[in-house]
């Protein structure tokens, strides 16, 4: 089983104009649970993101939904349009099956900057 080495979860909220951009964003995982990089063949091939069922500050995948599959390399997911306050968690899969879950990441909605004009 892959384990996740050094992997962090985090929301990248970018302010366009008027509207936000929201991203998942994690660390890709090269190593294995002794720490030595994976060798050819064991590389992680794609990424699940799950949602969590009810938002909350810790989750596992016992309480969430899949939400999407992402292929490695990438390592990030635009969540703009997903209601909020939400809660994710990652995990990373290749040829011997899926890791265990990152930490849980919690999106609420961002403040907007304080030179915007009220409409």
């Amino acid at each position: 089983m892959l384990k996740l080495i050094g992997i962090s979860l985090a929301v990248l909220a970018l302010w366009t104009g008027s509207a936000s951009a929201l991203t998942l964003k994690w660390d890709a995982v090269t190593t294995d649970p002794t720490g030595a990089p994976l060798v050819v063949g064991s590389e992680v091939s794609s990424y699940k993101v799950y949602k969590c069922n009810t938002p909350a500050a810790s989750c596992t995948k016992a309480q969430s939904t899949l939400f999407t599959t992402v292929s490695a390399p990438a390592v990030q997911l635009v969540i703009d349009g997903q209601p909020v306050p939400a809660s994710y968690i990652v995990s990373a899969v290749n040829i011997v099956g899926e890791s265990v879950e990152s930490g849980t990441v919690k999106v609420t909605p961002p403040d907007r900057p304080k030179n915007e004009r009220l409409q």
